[in-house]
């Protein structure tokens, strides 16, 4: 997932992540508020084997400068899934995950996100 903060007022579009070769499956970008509301879901079409996926959303989001958004990517493959925590802290990005078989990543979830609410600097 990532944190986004807008310095100045606008829409968002869409979102995008980086697919790997090894990548496959059903892709779903979603954006969120800071509060947890859900605010768009698309579905990734025609992606490529590897490199750049973009998705746009049906309808375009308004932002205000200021105002945090975090957008997700769900990256559950065939038999695999990955789940992934983003944020930046002092200028540096922290990033963690879990992976693994896909009944057992999503038997992991709450676990995994409660850890990432757990994390302080």
């Amino acid at each position: 997932g990532v944190r986004l903060r807008s310095e100045v007022s606008g829409y968002v579009l869409g979102v995008r992540f980086y697919k790997s070769s090894a990548n496959s499956g059903t892709h779903i970008g979603n954006l969120w508020s800071s509060a947890g509301k859900h605010l768009a879901r698309a579905m990734f079409k025609n992606e490529t084997e590897s490199g750049w996926q973009t998705v746009t959303f049906q309808e375009p989001v308004p932002v205000t400068a200021g105002e945090i958004k975090f957008s997700t990517v769900d990256l559950a493959g065939e038999t695999a899934r990955m789940l992934v925590g983003w944020t930046r802290r002092d200028g540096r990005a922290w990033f963690f995950k879990l992976t693994g078989p896909k009944n057992v990543a999503e038997q992991e979830k709450a676990k995994f996100n409660a850890f990432l609410q757990s994390v302080r600097f």
